[in-house]
């Protein structure tokens, strides 16, 4: 229980750092664009691309997209609701949330396991995939 105390401590020191400052309009479209691309539908919409456009590697790249978001959908909701983590009410935001729990992050889930898929068929662009996540 100590570690989640540790987490929460963390997390509310961050999201502070992070959203107590003034931006820019610029800083503000950009981040909203950027969490625009975590949404799942874009994802699907790679996935078919990819599969449209790269032959055998394209089509196995969509299948196992399928799969992992098949396993990581339930578990992520399971996670959600047995922690209940409220979103931070205190602090600024720019990004219209959701949901009202704050943990485990969907986007932050499906980018990494987006991430880890795009890094194995097409490791070429790995840090960028990386990057992007984070």
């Amino acid at each position: 229980m100590r570690g989640l105390v540790a987490i929460k401590r963390v997390d509310t020191a961050v999201s502070t750092l992070c959203l107590c400052n003034r931006f820019s309009p610029v800083i503000a479209r950009f981040s909203r664009w950027v969490s625009k691309t975590g949404d799942g539908p874009l994802y699907l919409i790679l996935g078919v691309l990819v599969a449209l456009t790269d032959g055998v590697r394209g089509q196995s790249f969509l299948i196992a997209g399928l799969m992992a978001f098949a396993l990581e959908l339930p578990i992520y909701v399971a996670l959600k609701r047995s922690f209940r983590r409220a979103r931070p009410q205190d602090l600024p935001s720019f990004i219209t949330p959701s949901d009202l729990y704050s943990m485990p992050s969907g986007h932050t889930a499906a980018a990494f396991l987006m991430a880890s898929l795009l890094s194995h068929f097409y490791p070429a662009w790995e840090p960028l995939y990386w990057s992007w996540a984070a």
